[in-house]
Parts: C-alpha cells; sequence; structure tokens
C-alpha cells in the first residue's frame, strides 16, 4: 500500500479491493488470524507502525453457545476498519478535485483509459453530478478533437 499517496481513500479503495481478490482466492484457506498477518504485510512498514499506534477495545465474538471476548485487533474487519478510519483523517478535501481539475488526457493514452481514470479520480469528489464533470473534462481535455465536438454537441 503506497501511504504516500496523494489520495488515500482512492488507494486504500485499490489496496482493499486487492486484500479481497488476494483472501478470496490464494489466500483464501488462511485463518483469520493469518489474514490479519497477511494484511499487516502487505501494507508495508509504515501501515505497521500505525497500526501500532491504535488503540484496541475487546469485542464479543461467536454464537450464543460458544461466544468469547478478544481483542478487535485478531478481528480483520476490525483492524480493516480502523486502518481506512485513519486514513480519512488524513484525507486532503482539496487535493482531489484539483487532481480531477488538472489531468489531461496524455498522449499515447487510449480514450478508454483517460475516461476510466477521470471516473475514479470523480469517485472522490463527493458531488452528486460526476457524470456530468466527466463530460466537460472530456470536451476540454480530450486530445481528440472529434470527440470534444461530439461532447459540446451534446451539451446543447
Amino acid at each position: 500500500m503506497n501511504l504516500a499517496a496523494a489520495d488515500l481513500n482512492r488507494e486504500w479503495e485499490r489496496f482493499y479491493q486487492h486484500r479481497e481478490f488476494a483472501f478470496g482466492g490464494p489466500l483464501s484457506k488462511c485463518s483469520k488470524k493469518e489474514k490479519i498477518y497477511n494484511l499487516m504485510s502487505f501494507v508495508g512498514d509504515r501501515g505497521r507502525e500505525i497500526f501500532l499506534t491504535f488503540s484496541w477495545e475487546t469485542v464479543e465474538v461467536g454464537t450464543e453457545e460458544d461466544r468469547q471476548s478478544i481483542s478487535e485487533k485478531d478481528v480483520l474487519e476490525h483492524v480493516a476498519k480502523k486502518v481506512k478510519t485513519y486514513l480519512e483523517t488524513k484525507k486532503n478535501p482539496i487535493m482531489v478535485p484539483v487532481m480531477f481539475d488538472r489531468r489531461p488526457q496524455q498522449s499515447g493514452e487510449s480514450f478508454d483509459a483517460f475516461v476510466t481514470d477521470l471516473k475514479l479520480l470523480a469517485r472522490g469528489l463527493d458531488m452528486a453530478e460526476t457524470n456530468k464533470l466527466i463530460c466537460n473534462a472530456v470536451a476540454c481535455k480530450s486530445l481528440d478533437e472529434r470527440v470534444r465536438q461530439r461532447c459540446l454537441e451534446k451539451s446543447k
């Protein structure tokens, strides 16, 4: 996980999706404790340092007949929630709109890759009309004059 990423929420989504695929696939047979160890190895040195700063509560797990009290740090979902909450406190509300606004289509970049990246950036904008923003960005920043023209014609 890249904890130096400009958009930590987007990085967390990318990272957590990777974790879900790994734990649902090649690591699916691991115990819950092993999954936590794997998660901690995936987050890297800085992530493990952050993990050490968390305060952990005791939680009840299991069914009525085999209920037990354990530390939150032994429950994968609790560990993941703490990491996500920590990253949300580090969110830079100005950075995502700036990154979206400054994102042009790169030379040699496919149109689909450009639009996909705009959609991913727009997810962090916390706005209702992101489709309109994406269309405006394509109309202004696409390298293809025909695409820009079509977007402008559709907006009339």
